[in-house]
């Protein structure tokens, strides 16, 4: 029994002691990531209080900006549309000829049907 005790408490022993190195290497993991953001953010602080004035002084004028982008995007839109109704004015005005053409075509034949089948052999 105290050999079986023994083996125990060594394989605990040793289980334990894998478990404080992982844990020991995760948290000196977790720590250089800490240290490297609170570097990051030192050193973003540092540029933010050399640079921040040319942020701050600058004035955007948003409003021309949306205006103009109105502007262009209603152009844009426009000529697509002139250039759709022109292209459908085109295959309209071709597609109404060419199925008048075709009814014109067919009235001769339609005609000589017709009549055949009022035509009673007698």
């Amino acid at each position: 029994a105290t050999a079986v005790d023994t083996l125990s408490t060594g394989l605990r022993t040793a289980i334990d002691q894998i478990w404080v190195k992982e844990h020991l290497k995760e948290r000196r993991i977790h720590e250089a990531a800490s240290g490297r953001m609170e570097r990051l953010e030192k050193s973003a602080l540092i540029i933010w209080n050399k640079h921040a004035h040319l942020a701050t002084d600058a004035h955007e004028e948003y409003e021309e900006w949306l205006n103009m982008y109105v502007k262009e995007r209603d152009l844009r839109i426009n000529e697509r549309r002139q250039q759709i109704d022109r292209d459908y004015r085109a295959w309209r005005s071709a597609f109404g000829k060419d199925a008048h053409r075709t009814a014109y075509d067919l009235i001769i034949p339609v005609k000589e049907f017709v009549q055949d089948g009022y035509v009673f052999p007698v």
